[in-house]
């Protein structure tokens, strides 16, 4: 391999600058980058020209490098491949989508039944026959349902429903989750709610093992929660199954803020301790039957069946992006041992990358697949660096003859476990503000005392109790594993107690999350401490620059709910029902906790308008919602917030700004900065979020 230039004044190979692995890390990454570019592109040409503009970089980059043409091929292609594949699925989708509600009567198939404590099932079905909108025949429709339900209702029934369906909720806050593009993206072609009761018209044959699976899945939840008390019921459910409707809110929240919010989803940890304990277990009984501890080694045939014990779990637990990441890493590492390979390395991370994204590309986008991958990353990249040292230090205690009795070996176990929480918290950070606007600083703490306690009690529990629920020995480990759960769920509420348990900031802008990707892949190629301090120092100063400034005022439902966020740090809104998902994805935007009450915002109404007087730091005005052409002039005279129909835009020119009604119902909410001093109303800006532009 030819030589690169002078780095720091001497002359280093390929081979010393670069991961031995970075032309599988650059060809995934490659693949992953187009299909961003296919997903995100709106239009054939832009298409085009990102595909173009990026083959240009990728083969710049590669001829600095002085690496082969033949890799700067491999790399092109890799970009066409990830946009065929998205392109694939995009043709997929449904096309189609609802621009206003309708009624409408339908039958299909039920595929997914989902009980939440305090909340209204909610119903996944298949359409097969509908009265109107015959696009949605073969679609997924999801439905609220607080209707009556039979209790025979099992996945795979043939069913009929009336229902009001809506259109796709996009994004609720500027630049946030955009839930229709998810839902678009999950084969989901229209949500709503039922108005009638579910009504059964044939019973389930097994003739689904999707079908099979979820009664499975729905047949464990509620053993688990007929001998596990609430909230630690829900808990163990999330674990077992991957349903995570049964945690009450509270709870989710305290694990959140104290950063165990990862052993609710089902990822690495949880796959890595099922086939983790059954590669021992299994192990251990194979060396002791001399049978086959003579004719093959129990520790390849203990990894095959551990891989089986994986293949389970992934089925029950839903295949969740998550999930399926952590059995293609565990696949990988069970292959490494039939073949005496290598463990974990980056090299099986691309891998278990690049499957995901051939089976689902647009997983790319989804919080699960970032936050899972960057943990993985950046625990792999700081043991790799660390390794070599720790090499050196076992061949000289092994050389010296020196022995570490149990207490060493607890110390450095515990010493493990907080490292890795450490290097997993701060490689999560930038994605954990982008999403939420939050991040813990405490995790390190909590997850030194609960990880151990999920890996020795919780885990095994877990294991022992499916594979003896056929026949009815596993209450006794239901009792396990509430006692484990209980101390978790214990401290993580004392810890997210705490003042300062959690960091708040935020909102970022887009190119936050793209330069986050480009730094993780720079510190996945390039073997040198240098490249993590680099990319962490790129990433800090990105969250800086491309930290935005919050809106004012957020509205939606026409302009019927109006918020408005206060001098004091708490949140006022008119309008609307208190509690829900809206008002939390306000508080995380305006980086308030989710929970704290929320002020009344002064309103009054008539039957032709209502009027809001806000008050803030920067903002002394009203925001009149108007029905009436009179009442429009009047507040667009006066210099008001007007939101009112389209047709009265005409008739105002005067108002601080103009919104109209049907604009905040299609493309809603909408969300107004308020710049500079209270007298500069004239200055304000305001964008629907769901829309291009402002």
């Amino acid at each position: 391999m030819k030589r690169l230039a002078d780095i720091f004044g001497r002359r280093v190979t390929s081979q010393e600058f670069l991961h031995e692995d970075w032309r599988v890390i650059l060809a995934v990454s490659c693949f992953a980058i187009g299909c961003v570019l296919v997903l995100n592109a709106s239009f054939p040409h832009i298409r085009v020209l990102h595909w173009i503009a990026l083959s240009f970089i990728c083969l710049v980059a590669v001829m600095l490098l002085k690496a082969s043409y033949r890799t700067a091929l491999v790399c092109i292609a890799a970009v066409v491949a990830g946009g065929a594949i998205s392109q694939a699925k995009l043709d997929s989708l449904p096309v189609q989508e609802l621009t206003r509600q309708s009624f409408v009567s339908m039958s299909g198939t039920a595929e997914q039944i989902e009980y939440r404590p305090g909340k209204p099932m909610r119903l996944l079905m298949r359409v097969a026959d509908i009265d109107k909108n015959d696009w949605l025949k073969g679609r997924r429709v999801r439905l609220s349902v607080r209707t009556k339900v039979p209790a025979t209702l099992e996945s795979g029934d043939k069913i009929s429903i009336r229902a009001l369906l809506e259109p796709m909720r996009g994004r609720i806050t500027p630049d946030g989750f955009d839930f229709a593009q998810h839902n678009r993206y999950q084969g989901i072609a229209a949500q709503g709610f039922a108005v009638s009761e579910v009504a059964i018209e044939q019973p389930a044959y097994i003739d689904s093992w999707q079908a099979t699976i979820q009664n499975i899945r729905s047949a464990i939840a509620i053993r688990i929660l007929t001998h596990v008390d609430q909230p630690l019921g829900g808990v163990a459910v999330a674990l077992t199954t991957g349903h995570r409707q049964y945690i009450d809110n509270q709870t989710a929240a305290n694990l959140r803020d104290s950063g165990l919010a990862h052993l609710l989803a089902i990822s690495g940890l949880h796959m890595g301790l099922i086939t983790g304990a059954a590669f021992f277990i299994f192990e251990l009984l194979f060396a002791a039957i001399p049978t086959v501890s003579l004719r093959y080694q129990p520790r390849k045939v203990a990894a095959v069946i551990a891989w089986l014990f994986g293949l389970a779990y992934l089925a029950l637990s839903g295949g969740s992006t998550s999930t399926i990441r952590a059995f293609i890493m565990v696949s990988i590492a069970i292959l490494a041992v039939l073949t005496d390979r290598r463990v974990i390395s980056l090299r099986s991370v691309s891998i278990a990358a690049l499957v995901v994204l051939i089976l689902s590309p647009q997983a790319i986008f989804s919080v699960s697949f970032q936050m899972s991958f960057a943990a993985t990353i950046g625990i792999v990249i700081a043991y790799d660096q660390f390794n070599k040292s720790r090499r050196v230090r076992l061949e000289s205690t092994r050389s010296s003859g020196s022995k570490s009795g149990w207490r060493r070996a607890t110390a450095r176990y515990f010493a493990a476990a907080a490292a890795t929480s450490l290097i997993a918290q701060v490689a999560i950070a930038p994605v954990a503000l982008y999403h939420f606007q939050a991040i813990s600083v405490v995790g390190i703490f909590a997850n030194v005392i609960a990880i151990p306690i999920m890996a020795f009690v919780v885990m095994p529990a877990a294991l022992l109790a499916l594979l003896l629920m056929p026949v009815g020995l596993d209450i006794p480990l239901f009792w396990v594993m509430q006692t484990g759960l209980g101390v978790i769920v214990q401290v993580s509420e004392y810890i997210a107690s705490f003042p300062y348990s959690v960091f708040r900031a935020g909102p970022f802008q887009w190119p936050l999350m793209a330069i986050t990707g480009a730094c993780f892949v720079g510190a996945m190629l390039v073997r040198r401490p240098v490249a993590i301090a680099v990319s962490g120092a790129v990433v800090l100063l990105s969250a800086i620059v491309f930290a935005s400034q919050p809106a004012a005022i957020l509205m939606d439902n026409g302009g019927r709910v109006i918020a408005l966020k206060q001098d004091a740090g708490t949140i006022a809104i008119a309008g609307g029902r208190r509690g829900g998902f809206r008002d939390e994805s306000w508080q995380r935007y305006w980086n308030t906790k989710p929970g704290n009450s929320i002020e009344k915002l002064d309103r009054t109404c008539d039957a032709r308008a209502c009027q809001h007087i806000l008050i803030a730091k920067t903002l002394v005005t009203r925001v009149v919602r108007s029905t009436s052409l009179g009442v429009t002039r009047q507040a667009c005279n006066a210099g008001y917030i007007v939101i009112a129909p389209y047709t009265h835009e005409r008739h105002c020119r005067s108002a601080a700004a103009f919104l109209s009604i049907e604009d905040i119902e299609r493309y809603g909410p909408a969300a107004v900065w308020v710049p500079g001093t209270p007298n500069e109303q004239e200055k304000l800006r305001f964008r629907y979020v769901n829309a291009e532009q402002e």
